[in-house]
């Protein structure tokens, strides 16, 4: 979305605050895509320099390929032919799913953790909570 943004841009400030968002949303694609890849690859390291690999090819070819694009389409069509290169991302994304079963979690050495304990209710906690407040209340008058 924001090289596409920054192919309607009119100034410097609009230019460097689309890329800003472009950069953003890419840091955020990229984290997203290591936590999957670390929660379902059984040799992470392996997947992880490959798509590190990957990264380097992009720069390597994007230079090339933004100048071809200039040359034919001016450097707004460009921005926009790279930038609906870049949204493939999306249904790519929406196309990882993984199964949270019991073998994901055994393989990675994760064991679920219940978020409260099974005989703890709502109803101990405010009369916990409630002498509490009341000791310390009785604490400073002393």
């Amino acid at each position: 979305m924001g090289v596409a943004l920054t192919s309607m841009a009119t100034s410097n400030a609009q230019m460097s605050i689309y890329l800003s968002i472009t950069g953003l949303g890419y840091c955020m694609v990229h984290i997203c895509c290591t936590m999957t890849l670390h929660h379902v690859a059984q040799n992470f390291n392996l997947l992880f320099s490959i798509s590190l690999t990957g990264y380097g090819v992009g720069m390597f070819l994007l230079p090339l390929i933004a100048e071809f694009l200039r040359q034919a389409y001016g450097w707004r069509g460009g921005l926009l032919i790279i930038s609906a290169l870049m949204a493939h991302i999306i249904p790519v994304g929406m196309a990882i799913k993984f199964d949270s079963d019991e073998s994901s979690t055994q393989r990675n050495d994760v064991q679920s953790v219940p978020s409260s304990p099974p005989e703890f209710n709502e109803e101990e906690e405010s009369n916990i909570s409630t002498s509490k407040d009341t000791e310390g209340e009785l604490d400073r008058y002393s």
